[in-house]
């Protein structure tokens, strides 16, 4: 293209990942009004330009970001999802991170006082990875990529973030809110140790997401064939929260969420059961002490909590992968004996015992090909065969009579027939009551019942509460390294003991030479292994698990109004001041599981009296 003689050629200058190119924004003739002159040398460089106005726009952000915590209303919190620090911002980051940018710059030039902070998701297996394989420490890496981020954020995207709130997931500033967090959880019955099956990285040597197998069944980081492994892990019962977490979505379901709130339906699946744990004990004459062989089950999926009768109290069913932990060999060899290639269920020599009547239920081994696909428990209790009638299961395994009858109401006195449940189609529960010798029960409509049977699991901490058979408990162990501690000791004489919160946090030990592929840092560090129980003083020895990644950026969007607090993870009045967020700015690909878990945390941190609301982001970009 021909230029004409005196016009201007106005650079804008992208130096973003290391890319050298102007664009040419406007083409004019140059004016000849002495008032004019700035423009009329083409050699006018961007670089002079920003040496002018970056300070004064530096110092302009900084200010603002000084106002955010004394004013009173006119006030927005734009968040937009902090990086993992990889060691280079890449195109991903910046469409985020612009988006967000010019939200800021535009709710501030309309008078409103913006709080855009910035942190980084430091911990994770990519970075210990990443340490490995140029034999550093995890720390240093991390450290590294920090700063030469910041740098890019700051002198290349010249983002107006407020740096004062700056976190890191890996310091021990944040992390110890982290731990308090899990203690919290552990004390309202919510975080759990038990064994489970687990997806196991034998490359990485450690448990993987089913979201991180593909399908082939490989890891899409190492490509290693991931193995079934029998572990005890830590959870977090999130199931607890499902229709807490589902009805929250019809707050925010018109703030331009768009496909996101189908996403969190569909995540979180319909709520047509509730969740169970039964004790389990060996039926056989050749133990005499019952009570060593005795174990919790949790998560176990119930149709109709106030129906655990025949096919349930009289008819439980365990598939034949289920892990009997706790109970020695004996547990094994019931599950085994029964022929794993049988096409039949096969009654096995274990019983449950009801958490209503203490009564005990035979179990009986399902046949994995009876199972169905696509739930949360594929290896876990189930209740009943489906097509199957419970009279045909008490004369197949010479069962007792389940101890449930109902009754229809139109029923003269005189006259009453006992009906078997099984019998009665779903849309006739309304007909009938139940003729029951647990009293609470006793006489109720079936369809009121439910209630009350929810409220009795509750009272007696066995579960009760709404949930899907497509959603299990969270799983938060991780067995590596660079991770946040778990807070937990364990105590021959004492169990399972949390550390106090004043002994907080607990740190992880520094690394004497760098990490090899398959060590296990925590477990050989004997001096930090082992320490003193916090409730008798004996011997013991801490927690080697880490907590997953996805609990340390549950919460991080709370630590950013207070983050220089030492007594509170956060003020109850700057929560509340700055909550919930207004727009957070992130990838689609985090829509499900780091959302849910987000606002899992939320709604428990509401019910604790920490924040003000249960949802904690009103829009989603």
């Amino acid at each position: 293209m021909k230029l004409h003689k005196g016009a201007v050629i106005v650079h804008v200058c992208t130096r973003s990942f290391r890319i050298n190119t102007q664009f040419l924004c406007r083409i004019f003739p140059q004016p000849s009004f002495p008032q004019f002159r700035l423009f009329s040398s083409v050699s006018t460089s961007s670089q002079a330009l920003e040496q002018k106005w970056i300070p004064l726009i530096r110092e302009h952000d900084k200010n603002r970001a000084k106002l955010w915590d004394n004013a009173q209303d006119g006030r927005s919190y734009i968040l937009s999802m902090f990086p993992y620090p990889s060691g280079h911002l890449h195109l991903g980051h910046l469409r985020v991170y612009t988006v967000a940018d010019v939200l800021y710059r535009y709710q501030s030039m309309r008078g409103m006082i913006v709080l855009q902070p910035m942190g980084w998701d430091a911990f994770g297996l990519p970075a210990e990875n990443a340490a490995i394989d140029r034999s550093v420490s995890p720390l240093n890496w991390t450290k590294t990529n920090i700063s030469y981020m910041r740098d890019q954020m700051e002198s290349t995207m010249l983002l107006g973030l407020d740096w004062s709130r700056e976190l890191s997931t890996c310091s021990e500033e944040y992390y110890r809110w982290t731990q308090w967090l899990f203690l919290k959880l552990y004390q309202a019955g919510l975080a759990y140790h038990r064994l489970a099956f687990v997806n196991w990285d034998p490359v990485d040597h450690t448990v993987l997401a089913d979201e991180l197998i593909d399908a082939e069944g490989r890891s899409w980081r190492s490509g290693a064939v991931v193995e079934r492994r029998l572990l005890r892990q830590w959870f977090f019962r999130t199931t607890v929260y499902s229709e807490s977490l589902l009805s929250g979505l019809k707050q925010i379901e018109g703030n331009q969420w768009r496909d996101v709130i189908q996403m969190q339906r569909g995540w979180l699946g319909n709520l047509d059961g509730t969740q169970m744990d039964f004790d389990l004990e060996i039926a056989t004459p050749l133990i005499e002490n019952k009570s060593s062989a005795c174990d919790t089950v949790p998560n176990v999926a119930s149709e109709r909590p106030e129906n655990q009768r025949g096919i349930n109290s009289s008819r439980k069913l365990v598939l034949c992968s289920h892990p009997l932990p706790n109970c020695g060999g004996l547990f094994r060899l019931c599950v085994t004996s029964a022929c794993a290639a049988s096409p039949w269920p096969e009654r096995l020599a274990i019983v449950a015992r009801h958490p209503f009547t203490n009564r005990l239920i035979p179990m009986i081994r399902q046949p994995q090909s009876n199972q169905p696909k696509n739930v949360a428990f594929p290896d876990e209790l189930c209740f009943a065969l489906k097509g199957s009638s419970s009279t045909d299961l008490t004369y197949l395994f010479q069962l007792p009579p389940p101890p449930v009858r109902f009754r229809a109401l139109q029923s003269s006195p005189g006259a009453e027939q006992l009906v078997d449940p099984s019998s009665v189609s779903f849309n006739d529960l309304d007909n009938y009551v139940f003729v029951t010798s647990l009293a609470p029960l006793n006489g109720m409509r079936v369809t009121d019942a439910t209630g009350k049977a929810m409220e009795l699991l509750k009272s007696l901490k066995r579960g009760g509460h709404w949930t899907s058979e497509l959603r299990t408990d969270w799983l938060v162990s991780r067995q590596r390294y660079w991770g946040t501690p778990i807070p937990i000791v364990h105590c021959k004489s004492c169990g399972i003991v949390p550390v106090p919160e004043d002994q907080l946090p607990v740190r992880l030990p520094t690394l004497d030479r760098p990490l090899n592929r398959g060590d296990a840092p925590l477990k050989d560090n004997v001096a930090w292994r082992h320490t003193d129980c916090p409730q008798c003083g004996r011997p013991a020895e801490r927690e080697t698990d880490t907590l997953d990644t996805f609990v340390d950026s549950s919460w991080y969007y709370v630590r950013y109004l207070d983050p220089q607090n030492n007594q509170a993870i956060c003020d109850p009045v700057k929560a509340r001041r700055g909550l919930p967020v207004d727009i957070y700015v992130g990838g689609m690909e985090h829509a499900i599981r780091h959302l849910y878990y987000a606002r899992f945390v939320a709604h428990f941190l509401h019910d604790l009296g920490v924040i003000p609301c249960r949802e904690p982001f009103l829009r989603f970009l």
